[in-house]
């Protein structure tokens, strides 16, 4: 959450910081979030009953895991939608119109790209914390959590392409985006579990939330008593995947469609908010 923050005004002040300033900023965050982390875990106290179905991993790691696995996925909701914009306010979005190239590949491949900034600043925490840390769980599960994770990015992505045509569409997007990014995120399980809901909310996030899917499964490959089958395994993450490419193709087409229905009404898009 706080790096999709700092995203967010990284984004709006590009111009105005150097690449330099831009990184010293990030990796203070870095700091200040493990920090955050380490002293939010400690307010579950000593007892482990909190964490009823994972036995291995220590409380620190519990938050850090839900953390670490939604930095990407509110990243995908938050970039695209602040692409669009900057894309737009700048005045070149009728321009990137008039190119052979679709408007779907130009904003993707500048999306992926910011992700691949973001993705580098995760390595970079893990690599920080694998120095001054003793995790409990290993190298090889940690390499199977990304795989996972990465099978999984199709989705949010193509979750922030739908974010970016309701901006086109609508003229509007950063305080939907906003208030969707914090729900879902809140009601993730990532920062304490989703059994403090009531019952019927509870069976809601379990089956409606994709933050909570990732991050539930997440933990439990990283969890060394509850180790998914390798069988199992392939089938979440080629299900999530197919899942992903397919959302992936229906936003495009929606992109596509809207952007055709745009043309066709003449519009000029000057400056959205």
């Amino acid at each position: 959450m706080l790096s999709s923050l700092l995203l967010f005004l990284i984004l709006e002040k590009r111009n105005n910081f150097s690449s330099l300033n831009i990184f010293l900023f990030r990796f203070l965050s870095i700091l200040f979030n493990i920090a955050f982390l380490f002293y939010a875990s400690r307010a579950y106290g000593p007892s482990r009953e909190v964490l009823p179905s994972l036995s291995n991993i220590t409380l620190f790691e519990y938050v850090l895991i839900g953390d670490l696995t939604l930095r990407l996925v509110c990243d995908a909701l938050v970039i695209f939608n602040q692409l669009t914009r900057v894309i737009i306010s700048n005045g070149i979005f009728d321009t990137l119109l008039g190119t052979k190239t679709s408007f779907f590949k130009i904003i993707l491949k500048q999306g992926i790209s910011s992700l691949s900034y973001s993705a580098l600043f995760i390595v970079l925490e893990l690599s920080l914390l694998a120095i001054i840390a003793d995790f409990s769980f290993s190298a090889t599960s940690l390499i199977f959590a990304i795989i996972l994770n990465l099978c999984a990015l199709p989705l949010f992505i193509a979750f922030g392409i739908f974010n970016c045509a309701f901006y086109i569409k609508f003229r509007r997007g950063n305080s939907i985006t906003g208030i969707l990014t914090t729900l879902l995120s809140a009601t993730s399980g990532a920062y304490f579990p989703i059994q403090v809901f009531p019952e019927v909310m509870t069976h809601i996030i379990r089956y409606l939330n994709p933050f909570h899917f990732i991050v539930s499964k997440t933990r439990i490959i990283l969890d060394n008593s509850l180790k998914l089958e390798f069988l199992e395994f392939s089938q979440v993450a080629l299900g999530i995947l197919v899942t992903g490419l397919l959302f992936m193709s229906l936003s495009q087409y929606v992109l596509n469609k809207l952007i055709i229905d745009y043309r066709n009404r003449g519009l000029k898009i000057r400056v959205l908010r």
